[in-house]
């Protein structure tokens, strides 16, 4: 049986939502972070600083949306507001420890829920699911980079 990408892709999209509602939404009803405020710390963490107008680009929300959202980060102490030494009418944004924790907090509340979800995986299966994680990890890394 022959097995497209695209029905791979629907299967994984299927199992998200079940991933998500396990971690995601307890993991922000315990905090004080929105899932708009969220969203600025994942893509802070994936993808480095961000000038505010790129931030809003990357979000696609407008400029007064990404500064509101951003200023209660700053507020929060999740990030912090930096000048750009290239272009002094922009400002950067960046994570700042407590951001990153916060980050690295989620993660483990994603490891938690895979946790529960991979035990009904046996050794063979658990080992090639690991070489298609890390496999799949490089290529994402090709593309963000």
């Amino acid at each position: 049986m022959k097995i497209s990408t695209n029905e791979v892709a629907e299967s994984i999209a299927q199992l998200m939502p079940s991933i998500i509602q396990g971690a995601q939404l307890n993991f922000l009803s315990e905090s004080s972070v929105t899932h708009s405020q969220f969203f600025i710390l994942v893509a802070l963490y994936s993808l480095g600083d961000f000038s505010m107008s790129v931030l809003a680009e990357k979000m696609h929300i407008r400029m007064p949306t990404a500064t509101g959202l951003a200023e209660r980060l700053v507020q929060s102490g999740y990030i912090v507001r930096i000048s750009n030494p290239n272009d002094r009418r922009s400002v950067i944004v960046r994570l700042t420890s407590k951001g990153k924790m916060f980050i690295k907090t989620f993660q483990k509340t994603i490891q938690a829920r895979w946790d529960e979800v991979l035990k009904n995986l046996n050794k063979n299966e658990l080992t090639q699911m690991h070489g298609i994680i890390n496999k799949l990890k490089t290529e994402l890394q090709k593309q963000t980079s």
